[in-house]
């Protein structure tokens, strides 16, 4: 079971408020133990993989040419920005 205080300070790092703290604790203890009961199922003639896709899934790497930097920031927002790309904020503090 996780403690009030390890809850507390997940809920700091996150940056998040609850209205009842012992109630998500039960429901975040439920998830835990869930978590733990299907780490421990393993599907019968299935060898343990930690390894999601398979590797047929996966693509040969080609080496090819790539863009400029010209090129690759002709559609840049700011015309004096020759390095980077500016994008909209988008977590807020």
């Amino acid at each position: 079971m996780v403690g009030m205080d390890e809850i507390k300070k997940i809920a700091e790092l996150c940056k998040i408020d609850f209205d009842d703290l012992k109630e998500f604790s039960k429901d975040f203890g439920d998830i835990v133990n869930h978590v733990k009961v299907i780490a421990k199922v393993q599907p019968s003639g299935e060898q343990p993989s930690d390894f999601a896709l398979g590797y047929a899934d996966l693509r040969d790497d080609k080496l090819e040419s790539s863009l400029s930097r010209k090129d690759a920031l002709a559609n840049a927002q700011s015309e004096d920005s020759d390095v980077y790309f500016s994008v909209p904020k988008t977590v807020k503090r």
